[in-house]
C-alpha cells in the first residue's frame, strides 16, 4: 500500500484550483497561468490504462474550460496576443476544439489579418476532414463565408 500523507501531487493542486470557481480577472490571472503550467498532458498520456480513460478524459475537459475561460479573458480586457497565444495551445493539444479555432478567426478578422482567417479555415476544414469525415459546423462556415464576402476576399474553392 502506498501512503500519500505527506505528499503534494501536482494533480491534485492543479484540479483544486480549477475547481475552486475563482473567476479569470484581473486578480486572479496570473495565479491561473501557474497552475495551468502544472498541466503537462494528458492524464498518464504515456500509459494505455482503460482504468485511466475517465479520468483522463474528465481533466481534460477540465483543462479545457479553464483554457477557454482564460482565452475569452485575454480577448475581452484586450490581452489579444495573449489570447491567440491561448486559443492555438487549445488547438495545438486537441486539434478538434472547433469553438478554439473559431475563436482564431474572429480575432484574425478583428485585426483585419486576413491571411490568417483564411489559413485557421482550411486547417478546421482539413482536421475534421481527415480525423472525422465531417465539414466545420454550418455557423462557422456561414460566419467565414459572410466575412470573406464583407471583406471581398476571394473564397477557396473547396467551399
Amino acid at each position: 500500500m502506498l501512503s500519500l500523507d505527506c505528499v503534494r501531487l501536482d494533480v491534485e493542486v492543479w484540479e483544486r484550483f480549477i475547481l475552486s470557481g475563482y473567476p479569470v480577472n484581473e486578480a486572479t490571472i496570473g495565479e491561473y497561468e501557474g497552475v495551468m503550467d502544472l498541466y503537462q498532458g494528458d492524464y498518464m498520456q504515456n500509459y494505455e490504462y482503460w482504468w485511466a480513460e475517465s479520468e483522463r478524459f474528465r481533466l481534460k475537459m477540465l483543462w479545457l474550460r479553464a483554457s477557454f475561460q482564460m482565452a475569452e479573458w485575454y480577448d475581452s480586457s484586450g490581452y489579444r496576443d495573449k489570447a491567440v497565444e491561448k486559443y492555438l495551445e487549445i488547438c495545438n493539444r486537441y486539434p478538434l476544439a472547433e469553438e478554439a479555432h473559431f475563436a482564431l478567426m474572429k480575432i484574425y478578422g478583428s485585426l483585419d489579418n486576413h491571411l490568417s482567417v483564411h489559413r485557421q479555415y482550411r486547417l478546421l476544414t482539413a482536421i475534421l476532414a481527415e480525423e472525422l469525415n465531417e465539414r466545420p459546423s454550418p455557423y462557422i462556415t456561414e460566419w467565414y463565408r459572410q466575412w470573406a464576402g464583407e471583406n471581398k476576399r476571394a473564397l477557396p474553392e473547396q467551399l
